[in-house]
């Protein structure tokens, strides 16, 4: 090939790499002729190929040894930098300390032109911060970089150790400015911070000096992703690595976007197994406890005893796999020789096999498969163990709207008040005559066999269209108090279906949520599987209790859709079919699509409404970096609490004030109607051209939505303390404090945490 050029980078992946290796021995195995045997050994990404190559071709290789391999593609890699934090954090003291403040204090300084020239001069930045016409978040990432450099060098390959490193960083004692020690750590003689002069470096297709970095960086976005970003919290690096600039740089050099990327990523799993579905035999996997690349190693669950797994304590990079302990024992550990001694037998076995090994191993899991035993014929218990309330029969009636907490909720990506159904029409869509109240006794846990706690169930049920023998319907409920509106409206879809083919009709409230609650404060039965459970029991019940012989169907929206399709897929035997509406199946931790996907709708509507959105937000990313700037957002969204010119703003808090205005958009995007009249309603200022500023136009979209008096909350810890603030009135003790569909912000909060992520970020690059 003639350069590296992006046509010609298509043949640079890990699996042509492999196959190399595979030609390469058959070549060498023609020129020896006989039977040889070889073993393939590698280290970080070379491990990945070492281990991949056996197993691809065990008909050539016997075994590998695979060092730090990193078999886990993945995108956002923020274990690397945890990782690092560790390290450090494990030393302590003041090396720790300084090490926070540092880069705490290096993030103050970018909020004004003064604190950015104090860098300039520090850390000799070249060209100067403020020659910058544009500063942005992906130069501001860049100089970062050069600050994080100097540790995970040191994480990573113990060279100097973290106690060295620790030692001369904090030389100058605890008095000393911990930005100037990290400049003491930082010896470059100037520090360039331009993201585009990176780009710059990178784009030369020759092959002229060392072009490692960018044919790395292009497999990076082809193959694996491992963007290591500071993604992960309180932290001692804090928000100041984010994956955005990884992503940037493969859509600006190469063309690959993020949506690309993630297929790359999922592509390259699906073809090796990842980490956890390895099916390879006769490999030592060895990671050190030290190494950041160890996040993504394989630690555990070996597939086959010939798949040994080993930790070297306290171990860098690839240290097992460098200096021989037999050769130089005063520079091992005694870890360290058990690891290299281990290997060397385990290589010996694969050469004179004692026992038998096949090639590969046949992975079974529980993917898809419910975790517990249920008997589809078992007869349920009607003796409760607690008081349940009597079947009632209710007249429908028309429902109102709560307009309490109306905004966008940025945990759990919904308007607080779409929690409750909307209004019904008129009286003459209400069925009234059938419709039951009821309650079932369910167990707390269910994968307890010793479990005798229980709790009520609410449900509701119409039984005008259906009869014992017909199909039943089941809409489940999901993340907030459910209301007879479901079951008692002939307008609703589902309702006319029932109709139309005779079905009864249920509604199950989700556990913990409404009046379903267990009567404890421990969320620690709030699972998506332990409602599944529920679900099962309850059609049971209801084949016993009310002799109904008839197929069910369930029905849900949004977690309850996928709820329905994981209720299909755990009990077929109790469920015929589903219909999930909106059912997001795939958990996810960073779910950059969602805010993706908002983006698109605005450009699809109207490019006009796209780019004054585009240039709104970027003036306020702008003007937050001057306390003049600050100062004007605060008056202008009426911040609260407000900001001067003299505060120092918290990273977390200024990303508060951006996801409430990403909120009037978002909220709009999820429930637009089909004729898409809220989003033309919420382009409309955008578009008027009365607004000349465009931040004028985007305070108008916020008092259309929320009133005259909008304000904008800009504390983190407002709505931490908000949400931290229900963890004593889970239980349902006090509903004077927070009523049910308030403490449903708690509760799918821990749903989101605990189960599923679903967290909407801007982690797609440019928009």
């Amino acid at each position: 090939l003639r350069d590296t050029s992006i046509d010609n980078l298509k043949f640079l992946s890990s699996r042509q790499a492999i196959e190399d290796i595979a030609e390469f021995i058959r070549q060498k195995n023609e020129e020896k002729e006989g039977d040889q045997k070889w073993i393939v050994f590698g280290g970080s990404y070379a491990g990945n190929l070492a281990a991949w190559s056996r197993l691809k071709h065990p008909e050539l290789i016997i075994g590998a040894v695979s060092s730090s391999a990193p078999l886990l593609a993945q995108l956002d890699f923020y274990g690397y930098l945890q990782t690092v934090d560790e390290d450090f954090n494990k030393h302590g003291g003041l090396c720790y300390q300084q090490l926070v403040e540092g880069f705490e204090e290096a993030r103050i300084q970018f909020q004004s032109a003064e604190g950015r020239d104090n860098l300039t001069k520090l850390f000799k930045i070249y060209p100067p911060l403020s020659h910058f016409d544009d500063l942005s978040t992906y130069d501001i990432d860049t100089f970062f970089a050069y600050l994080v450099a100097p540790f995970t060098h040191t994480a990573q390959y113990n060279s100097p150790s973290v106690d060295d490193l620790c030692q001369t960083f904090t030389t100058h004692g605890p008095d000393y400015d911990p930005l100037k020690a990290l400049r003491y750590v930082n010896p470059e003689l100037t520090v360039n911070a331009n993201f585009s002069h990176s780009v710059d470096e990178l784009s030369g297709i020759e092959f002229n000096g060392d072009i490692s970095q960018r044919l790395w960086t292009y497999q990076t976005c082809a193959e694996f992703g491992f963007f290591r970003s500071s993604n992960r919290g309180t932290n001692a690096f804090g928000q100041t690595q984010s994956s955005n600039t990884f992503i940037e740089y493969c859509i600006q050099l190469f063309g690959i976007n993020v949506d690309q990327i993630e297929k790359n990523v999922e592509s390259t799993n699906a073809y090796y197994g990842q980490r956890d579905y390895y099916a390879g035999t006769n490999v030592v996997f060895s990671h050190g406890t030290q190494d950041p690349w160890a996040f993504l190693t394989k630690k555990d669950d070996s597939k086959h005893w010939s798949v040994v797994i080993i930790e070297v304590e306290g171990g860098s990079h690839t240290s097992d796999i460098g200096i021989s302990c037999d050769a130089l024992p005063f520079f091992c550990t005694e870890n360290m020789k058990y690891v290299q001694k281990l290997t060397l037998e385990n290589m010996q076995r694969w050469i004179d096999p004692v026992f038998p090994v096949p090639d590969r191993v046949d992975i079974t899991d529980n993917v898809g498969k419910r975790p517990q035993f249920f008997d589809p014929n078992v007869v349920p218990s009607f003796s409760p163990k607690i008081k349940i309330p009597e079947a009632v029969k209710i007249r429908g009636e028309l429902l109102k709207v709560s307009d309490r907490y109306g905004k966008i909720s940025k945990f759990t990506g919904k308007g607080r008040k779409v929690l409750l159904p909307p209004p019904i029409p008129s009286e003459d869509d209400v069925v009234s005559e059938s419709i039951i109240q009821d309650w079932i006794e369910q167990t707390w846990d269910h994968f307890n066999m010793t479990e005798d706690r229980t709790f009520k169930q609410k449900f509701w049920f119409n039984n005008k269209f259906g009869s014992t023998e017909g199909p039943n319907f089941l809409m489940i409920g999901g993340e907030g108090p459910e209301d007879v509106y479901w079951v008692q409206t002939e307008t609703l879809d589902w309702i006319k279906n029932a109709k139309s083919v005779g079905a009864n009709v249920f509604l199950l409230e989700h556990r913990y949520y409404g009046e379903s609650k267990l009567g404890t404060n421990d969320l620690q039965y709030l699972t998506s599987a332990q409602m599944l459970y529920d679900v099962a029991t309850f059609i049971r019940t209801q084949q016993v209790k009310q002799k109904l012989t008839g197929p069910w169907i369930t029905f849900g929206g949004s977690y309850p859709g996928a709820l329905a399709a994981w209720s299909r897929e755990w009990f077929p035997e109790l469920i015929l079919g589903a219909v999930g509406s909106s059912g997001p199946v795939l958990a996810k931790n960073d779910f950059y699509e969602y805010l993706e996907g908002v983006e698109d709708v605005i450009k699809r509507h109207s490019q006009k409404c796209y780019d004054r959105t585009n240039e709104a937000f970027a003036k306020l990313r702008t003007l937050s970096m001057e306390p003049e700037g600050r100062e004007l957002i605060s008056d202008k969204f009426s911040l609260s609490p407000a900001w001067s010119q003299d505060d120092v703003i918290d990273s977390l808090d200024l990303n508060e004030v951006f996801m409430e205005l990403f909120g009037l958009y978002m909220g709009t995007v999820q429930y637009n109607s089909l004729n898409w009249s809220k989003v033309a309603n919420l382009c409309a200022p955008m578009e008027d051209d009365k607004y000349e500023d465009v931040l004028d136009a985007l305070r108008e979209v916020q008092i259309a939505q929320e009133g005259e008096n909008a304000t904008t909350i800009s504390s983190f810890k407002h709505d931490i303390d908000y949400l931290i603030s229900m963890k004593e009135y889970i239980d349902g003790h006090d509903s004077t404090q927070f009523d049910d569909d308030e403490l449903s912000d708690i509760l799918w909060t821990w749903q989101t945490c605990n189960e599923f992520g679903y967290y909407q970020t801007t982690d797609y690059g440019e928009g």
